[in-house]
Order: C-alpha cells, then structure tokens, then sequence
C-alpha cells in the first residue's frame, strides 16, 4: 500500500513538472514582451503576430519559422538564427541584429527603421517595400537580396555587400555607401540622390535610368559599365575611373570630373588651376572643366551644358527591342 501511495506521488510530481514545462515552452512560442530568452529554439514554429517587443533573444534560433505581422521593436537579436523565415510586415523598427543570420528570409514590408543590422547576412533575402529609413548596415552581406522599392534613406551601408541586389525604385537618398560593393546590382529607376559613395565598385554593371544627382561618387570604379539614361547633375566624380565604360544618353550637367579617368584611358583635365593675374585675385574664379577627347558619351549633356553627339548611331537590329543599346556580350551581366 505504501509502495501505490509513493507511485501515486511520484506520478504527480512528474505530471506537474511536464505541465510547467510545457507551460513555458507555450509561453515562449506565444512570445513575452520585455523577456529573456536568450538561446531560445523557436525553429520550426508558426506563430504570426507574436509579440516579442524589447525582448533579449541573444543567440536565439528563429529559423523555418512564421512570424509575419509580429513585434520584435527594440528586441536585441544580435547573433540570431533568422534563415528561411517569413518576417513579412513585422516590426523590427530599433532592434539589434549584429552578426544575425538572416539569409534567404522574407521581410516584406517590415519596418526595420533604425534597426541595427551590422555585420548581418541576409544574402538571397527578400526585403521588398522594407523600410530601413537611418538603419545601420555596416558591413553587412546583401548580395543578391531583393530591395525592389525599399527604403533606405540616410541608411548607413559602409562597405557593404550589394552585388547582384535588386534594387528597382529603392530610395537610397543621402545613404552612406562608402566602399560598397555593388558590382552587378540592378538600379533601374533606383534615387540615390545626395549619397554618399566613395570608392564604391560598379565595374561590370548595367546601370539604367538611376538618379546619381548630387551624388559624391569620388574614387568610385565604374570600369566596363554600361550607364544608360543616368543622371550625374552636379555629382562629384573627381577621380572616379570610366575605363572601357560605355555612356549614353547621360546627364553630367554641373558634375565635377577632374581627374577622373574617362572610358578612353584619358584622365579629365581641370582648368582654372592656373595663376590668376593681380587684376582678377578678387574675382570668382572659373568654374573647373574637365577635358574630353576622343570619348564616347553619346547624346549626354556634359557638365557645360553642351550635348555631346554620337560617334556612330547603334541599327535596330543590334538592340533589344525597346530603344536601348544591347548590352556587350564582354560583360557579365
């Protein structure tokens, strides 16, 4: 009899115990807001809509799952596991997600404004319609993600990996994306106005119909592009390189390329460098204009105003069908 009664008790704690813990796993996939759960296994989980508001999920494994619509605002994800998961439309809006891995994820729609996505992998990831609006993305790997009509002003993507990105319509006015890496990357009708791209790499590219007005592109490596209907007004190109570039139907009105190395192998000479006579040290002194011999910059407005003509027009046959140059078959693209 005492031997029944000691099961029955056994029996129970057990009983409680797997209640307890079955009740913490519930609320950890339900999501706390404000809790710890660092190193948290929440793989595999369909939970649209949790709310994990400023919760600290260090380390947390968050992969093949479905957050969609869910609030992760302020939560410190740094080191997480995000791989092939949906976080459409969540709100991810002040999080922390250093070193994260998010490759191959969806955040469609998801409001990542001033996030913190430094070092993160999203390569292959769809953020489409995102908002990343003064977002921090300092190294961070985005090669052949989608950025279709993404926002990403006054975003900070220094050395960043963007080759192969979409990004078709995204607002990348007054983003920082010095040294960048965004060879092969789609620009058509992207804004990058006001941005600032030092040293940036588009050799091999296609670029088409982007707004680089006002842009400061010095150093920036444009061997072997293809730029077409791209607008350069008053950028600074100073010592950009056009080596094997070829440039229709460009806008340079205003733009600074002194000492810029154009397609030809030529460098822009600047004039106004010469000594000023005493009569005219008061004077505003002359606007400096690079020189251009020999280079093709078909139907472009150049930085005078003047519209330069084309050395030979490209026949019906070798186009693609809609007005545009084919591309040479010398590129990777």
């Amino acid at each position: 009899m005492s031997k029944f009664l000691s099961f029955i008790v056994l029996a129970s704690v057990v009983a409680g115990s797997l209640g307890s813990a079955l009740a913490d796993v519930r609320s950890r996939i339900d999501g706390s807001a404000f809790s710890n759960q660092r190193y948290v296994d929440l793989s595999g989980v369909s939970k649209p809509g949790v709310n994990f508001r400023g919760s600290y999920l260090f380390g947390a494994n968050l992969s093949w799952s479905v957050f969609k619509g869910g609030n992760f605002q302020a939560a410190n994800l740094s080191h997480a596991r995000m791989e092939w998961a949906d976080f459409d439309e969540v709100d991810l809006s002040q999080a922390s997600l250093q070193d994260a891995a998010m490759y191959r994820s969806t955040f469609r729609k998801a409001n990542l404004r001033m996030a913190n996505l430094t070092r993160s992998n999203l390569t292959k990831s769809d953020l489409s319609e995102a908002d990343l609006l003064t977002a921090t993305l300092n190294d961070a790997d985005l090669s052949e993600a989608r950025l279709n009509d993404a926002i990403l002003r006054n975003a900070d993507l220094t050395q960043a990996d963007l080759s192969g990105a979409r990004l078709r319509g995204t607002d990348l006015q007054g983003a920082i994306l010095t040294r960048a890496n965004m060879q092969g990357a789609d620009f058509a009708n992207a804004n990058l106005a006001g941005s600032i791209m030092r040293g940036t790499v588009f050799t091999s590219t296609y670029i088409s119909h982007a707004n680089f007005r006002m842009t400061d592109l010095s150093g920036a490596d444009f061997r072997n592009t293809v730029i077409d209907a791209v607008t350069f007004q008053g950028a600074n190109l100073g010592k950009a390189n056009f080596s094997g570039a070829i440039i229709r139907n460009a806008v340079f009105i205003g733009a600074n390329l002194c000492g810029a190395t154009l397609p030809d192998g030529q460098a822009g000479k600047c004039h106004g460098d010469e000594v000023q006579p005493v009569a005219e040290k008061t004077a505003v002194p002359p606007v400096r204009r690079p020189e251009f011999t020999a280079v093709d910059f078909c139907a472009s407005s150049m930085p005078d105003g003047r519209m330069a003509t084309c050395a030979e027009e490209v026949p019906e046959s070798a186009g693609n069908g809609d007005g545009r140059p084919q591309r040479p078959s010398r590129l990777a693209l």
